[in-house]
């Protein structure tokens, strides 16, 4: 299988230095990318128990501690009087933990949003919807890359969330409420199924691995010439602009494997077919 990235007529730059863009989820146009619809830590039911358990555990060596200067009899009542108000304190504790909860959100999805960038690809060559959104309405082109190439398989370990390849889910509604029964391909890889269309599949990467920052937004990573298979121009892409691409392929002896092809309408259906240039 290939992967496909839908860039406007400008990105020529994009083969011309072998950099490419992973944006930070917060400049993405999903406003929930990276940032979960979660309205608690945990549930509620469950936050009571492992605290209530935890309390538990932890009771009979603070009880402990009180041996020196209690007598007998207080010690005696002093479990009793702490299960008493075990529910109290795991009550207590539960509305600390939703009060501070809006601020450690926001703290963690802002850290993730300035921290790490996303290479979207697409599955699919000649969607319309994409061409329009994302090719600067069929002027722009698309490059089209191989999924089997190790820059996409780059994963430091098997718990690794980054580096590689991985493709996006799309749901209905959130998986939970909760942020601790989230896992990592809910945050990193799920969207709403409104982004369906998009077939997409995304490899993420921390930005401080970035090969060029311009400003202190745009991050750059070096593209392997040898992944790219072939470049794609649009329906409208303008003469010009296609000449100036195939000279660049044409020019660079890092490009002279990379097929020239265009997209046309299909004839007889409304469709697009991806030909040879001619």
């Amino acid at each position: 299988m290939s992967l496909y990235k839908y860039v406007t007529p400008d990105r020529l730059d994009i083969l011309k230095n072998l950099l490419i863009r992973f944006t930070q989820p917060t400049a993405l146009n999903d406003p929930f990318e990276l940032r979960p619809l979660v309205s608690g830590f945990r549930a509620p039911e469950v936050a009571a128990r492992d605290l209530a358990a935890e309390l538990e555990r932890q009771l009979p060596q603070e009880i402990e501690k009180y041996r020196t200067v209690l007598n007998p009899t207080q010690m005696a009542l002093l479990p009793a009087l702490a299960l008493q108000l075990k529910s109290q304190m795991v009550g207590q504790a539960i509305e600390q933990i939703d009060a501070f909860f809006p601020t450690l959100k926001k703290s963690l999805f802002d850290m993730l949003g300035n921290s790490l960038g996303i290479l979207s690809l697409s599955e699919v060559p000649i969607n319309l919807l994409m061409w329009a959104h994302y090719a600067a309405n069929h002027t722009g082109f698309v490059i089209e890359f191989d999924d089997k190439h190790p820059w996409f398989w780059a994963k430091l370990a098997e718990t690794d969330e980054f580096r590689h390849l991985r493709k996006v889910s799309y749901l209905d509604k959130p998986p939970s409420p909760y942020l601790t029964e989230w896992k990592g391909h809910d945050v990193f890889c799920s969207k709403l199924k409104i982004w369906e269309y998009e077939q997409e599949w995304r490899i993420i990467r921390p930005l401080q691995e970035a090969a060029k920052r311009i400003g202190g937004e745009i991050y750059l990573f070096e593209v392997p010439p040898e992944s790219i298979r072939s470049v794609i121009t649009g329906i409208k892409t303008p003469s010009e602009s296609a000449a100036e691409l195939w000279k660049l392929l044409n020019s660079e002896p890092k490009l002279a494997h990379v097929r020239k092809l265009q997209a046309q309408l299909s004839i007889g259906d409304n469709s697009i077919e991806i030909v040879p240039e001619s």
